[in-house]
């Protein structure tokens, strides 16, 4: 699973792309945190790699 995350939508790919999602987000400009959550089960978090992109349009 990869998630793409700006600070106006958020993209989640399943499968190498076979599955896509992708959601309207309002962050806070200032967040630097990530949570995640399970309704039904527990999950395990094995890796997670962070980069900051530059902004395209400045």
């Amino acid at each position: 699973m990869r998630d793409i995350h700006g600070t106006e939508s958020s993209t989640t790919f399943v499968n190498d792309g076979e599955t896509v999602m992708t959601t309207r987000i309002y962050t806070d400009p200032l967040s630097t945190s990530v949570e995640l959550f399970s309704e039904a089960r527990v999950a395990n978090l094995i890796k997670l790699d962070s980069w900051t992109l530059n902004d395209i349009w400045r």
